[in-house]
């Protein structure tokens, strides 16, 4: 019930905020809300009463944090299926994954590996439904 709740609770969160940026912005709505907010403090567009460049700021550097803090669970559980993938069968180890798996050199190069293989398309692509639509 924990899960049931936790996913309920952020769907509910993120269809409140999506349909607040929506009918703040209406047919202006980029696909990321952040982007409809202006990043100075001055606003030259029609949305002039909203001098939010400080909370949008703050929201872009909470949402980086909140990146900063997720991609390390994501990248432990893709390291270790990669890892069970690559070296499972050999004849050295037996088909023990605590043994595939306790080895540090592996943890290290497989980490950087999906790192900078994760971080180069981000690097290339200014948009990133560009990379997810591939």
């Amino acid at each position: 019930t924990v899960t049931r709740t936790s996913l309920l609770t952020c769907s509910l969160l993120a269809a409140i905020i999506g349909i607040t940026g929506f009918l703040g912005f209406q047919d202006a709505t980029q696909g990321n809300v952040l982007n409809n907010f202006s990043t100075t403090t001055t606003t030259n567009n029609e949305y002039t009463w909203m001098k939010t460049s400080t909370a949008a700021s703050t929201a872009r550097v909470l949402l980086g944090t909140t990146m900063f803090f997720v991609y390390p669970l994501a990248s432990y559980i893709a390291r270790h299926a990669l890892i069970v993938l690559i070296f499972r069968g050999r004849l050295a180890h037996g088909g023990d994954d605590h043994t595939v798996l306790a080895r540090r050199d592996r943890r290290i190069i497989t980490t950087v590996v999906l790192y900078v293989s994760a971080l180069i398309p981000s690097l290339l692509f200014d948009n990133v439904g560009t990379v997810l639509a591939v």
